[in-house]
Protein backbone atom coordinates (compact mmCIF):
# COMPACT_ATOMS: atom_id res chain seq x y z
CA UNK A 1 0.00 0.00 0.00
CA UNK A 2 1.24 3.27 -1.08
CA UNK A 3 1.45 6.16 1.00
CA UNK A 4 1.28 9.90 -0.11
CA UNK A 5 2.87 11.14 3.19
CA UNK A 6 6.47 13.00 2.11
CA UNK A 7 8.77 14.55 4.84
CA UNK A 8 8.75 18.38 4.57
CA UNK A 9 12.06 20.01 5.35
CA UNK A 10 10.48 23.26 6.78
CA UNK A 11 10.20 24.40 10.42
CA UNK A 12 8.93 27.50 12.12
CA UNK A 13 8.76 28.78 15.16
CA UNK A 14 5.76 29.37 17.31
CA UNK A 15 4.73 33.45 17.72
CA UNK A 16 3.51 34.92 20.85
CA UNK A 17 1.12 37.40 21.46
CA UNK A 18 1.20 39.22 24.76
CA UNK A 19 -1.95 41.06 26.51
CA UNK A 20 -1.53 42.10 29.47
CA UNK A 21 -4.24 44.03 31.17
CA UNK A 22 -5.55 46.14 34.65
CA UNK A 23 -9.01 46.37 35.97
CA UNK A 24 -9.01 49.95 35.42
CA UNK A 25 -8.69 48.53 31.63
CA UNK A 26 -11.82 47.05 32.23
CA UNK A 27 -13.61 49.76 33.59
CA UNK A 28 -12.38 52.74 31.50
CA UNK A 29 -12.99 54.60 28.96
CA UNK A 30 -15.99 52.02 29.05
CA UNK A 31 -17.44 49.27 31.19
CA UNK A 32 -17.34 46.09 29.54
CA UNK A 33 -18.36 44.12 32.29
CA UNK A 34 -20.24 41.27 30.59
CA UNK A 35 -19.57 42.11 27.14
CA UNK A 36 -16.98 40.42 24.49
CA UNK A 37 -14.14 42.64 23.50
CA UNK A 38 -11.67 41.69 20.84
CA UNK A 39 -7.98 41.75 22.24
CA UNK A 40 -5.87 39.59 19.40
CA UNK A 41 -6.51 40.00 15.95
CA UNK A 42 -5.43 36.39 14.52
CA UNK A 43 -3.59 35.80 11.10
CA UNK A 44 -4.92 34.00 8.10
CA UNK A 45 -3.62 30.71 8.68
CA UNK A 46 -3.11 30.77 12.50
CA UNK A 47 -3.73 27.86 14.73
CA UNK A 48 -3.54 28.51 18.66
CA UNK A 49 -0.93 25.98 20.33
CA UNK A 50 -0.81 27.38 23.76
CA UNK A 51 -2.82 29.72 25.88
CA UNK A 52 -2.31 30.76 29.17
CA UNK A 53 -4.11 33.47 31.51
CA UNK A 54 -1.81 34.61 34.41
CA UNK A 55 -4.03 36.88 37.08
CA UNK A 56 -0.88 38.52 38.68
CA UNK A 57 -2.16 40.58 41.32
CA UNK A 58 -5.66 39.37 42.31
CA UNK A 59 -9.04 41.35 42.02
CA UNK A 60 -11.08 42.36 44.56
CA UNK A 61 -14.76 43.14 43.36
CA UNK A 62 -17.51 42.93 45.85
CA UNK A 63 -18.26 39.30 45.04
CA UNK A 64 -16.78 37.84 41.72
CA UNK A 65 -15.16 38.02 39.11
CA UNK A 66 -14.59 35.76 35.85
CA UNK A 67 -13.09 35.30 32.71
CA UNK A 68 -13.95 33.75 29.40
CA UNK A 69 -11.55 33.32 26.68
CA UNK A 70 -12.72 32.72 23.33
CA UNK A 71 -13.06 33.92 19.50
CA UNK A 72 -15.33 35.51 16.86
CA UNK A 73 -14.60 32.90 14.02
CA UNK A 74 -18.30 32.91 12.30
CA UNK A 75 -19.20 30.69 15.13
CA UNK A 76 -17.62 31.97 17.28
CA UNK A 77 -17.31 30.64 20.98
CA UNK A 78 -16.68 33.10 23.80
CA UNK A 79 -14.71 30.47 25.87
CA UNK A 80 -13.42 27.80 23.66
CA UNK A 81 -10.27 28.59 24.98
CA UNK A 82 -11.08 29.50 29.15
CA UNK A 83 -14.33 29.47 30.71
CA UNK A 84 -14.89 30.74 34.03
CA UNK A 85 -11.77 31.63 35.06
CA UNK A 86 -11.33 33.15 38.65
CA UNK A 87 -9.53 36.47 38.49
CA UNK A 88 -9.76 37.09 42.37
CA UNK A 89 -7.05 34.37 42.70
CA UNK A 90 -3.84 34.76 41.81
CA UNK A 91 -2.59 32.12 39.46
CA UNK A 92 -1.85 30.71 35.98
CA UNK A 93 -4.31 28.86 33.95
CA UNK A 94 -3.12 27.02 30.95
CA UNK A 95 -5.64 25.72 28.17
CA UNK A 96 -4.92 22.18 27.36
CA UNK A 97 -5.36 22.46 24.01
CA UNK A 98 -4.66 18.79 22.55
CA UNK A 99 -7.29 17.28 25.00
CA UNK A 100 -10.30 19.29 23.20
CA UNK A 101 -10.33 18.78 19.76
CA UNK A 102 -13.06 22.50 19.63
CA UNK A 103 -9.76 24.51 20.85
CA UNK A 104 -8.16 23.32 17.24
CA UNK A 105 -9.37 26.11 14.98
CA UNK A 106 -7.57 27.20 11.78
CA UNK A 107 -8.66 31.23 11.92
CA UNK A 108 -8.71 32.93 8.70
CA UNK A 109 -8.55 36.64 7.71
CA UNK A 110 -10.32 38.89 10.32
CA UNK A 111 -10.75 36.34 13.26
CA UNK A 112 -10.32 37.73 16.90
CA UNK A 113 -9.84 36.37 19.73
CA UNK A 114 -11.71 38.25 22.57
CA UNK A 115 -12.62 38.37 26.03
CA UNK A 116 -15.77 38.66 28.55
CA UNK A 117 -15.16 39.84 32.05
CA UNK A 118 -17.98 39.63 33.98
CA UNK A 119 -18.08 41.15 38.02
CA UNK A 120 -20.40 40.84 40.44
CA UNK A 121 -20.59 43.10 43.53
CA UNK A 122 -18.60 46.78 43.94
CA UNK A 123 -16.02 47.67 41.01
CA UNK A 124 -12.59 46.44 41.90
CA UNK A 125 -9.71 48.37 43.00
CA UNK A 126 -7.24 45.93 41.88
CA UNK A 127 -6.15 43.46 39.71
CA UNK A 128 -3.41 43.03 36.98
CA UNK A 129 -3.42 40.11 34.36
CA UNK A 130 -1.61 38.78 31.04
CA UNK A 131 -2.94 36.25 28.50
CA UNK A 132 -0.35 34.70 26.31
CA UNK A 133 -1.34 33.49 23.54
CA UNK A 134 1.44 30.87 21.35
CA UNK A 135 0.27 29.71 17.72
CA UNK A 136 1.73 28.53 14.31
CA UNK A 137 0.50 29.72 11.17
CA UNK A 138 -0.15 27.04 8.43
CA UNK A 139 2.22 25.97 5.52
CA UNK A 140 5.24 28.88 6.61
CA UNK A 141 8.57 27.65 7.36
CA UNK A 142 11.67 30.10 8.99
CA UNK A 143 14.14 27.42 8.21
CA UNK A 144 14.65 24.04 6.97
CA UNK A 145 16.40 20.83 8.40
CA UNK A 146 17.24 17.78 7.71
CA UNK A 147 16.18 16.84 3.99
CA UNK A 148 18.07 17.01 0.85
CA UNK A 149 16.49 19.29 -1.39
CA UNK A 150 16.58 16.69 -4.57
CA UNK A 151 14.34 14.43 -2.52
CA UNK A 152 11.77 16.25 -1.32
CA UNK A 153 8.95 16.15 -2.85
CA UNK A 154 9.90 13.27 -5.35
CA UNK A 155 7.52 10.76 -6.57
CA UNK A 156 7.46 7.23 -4.68
CA UNK A 157 7.31 4.12 -6.25
CA UNK A 158 4.06 1.83 -4.76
Amino acid sequence: MAVNIFKKPGRQTKLCAEVAFTFADLLSPTDINGVTTEIVDMPEGSIVTDLQLIVETAWNSGTSDVIDIGDDNGSGVVDRYIDGADLQTKARTQEDIDADPETVVQYTAGDRLTINWVSVGADATAGAARILVEYIIADRANETQGLKVTNYGAARAP
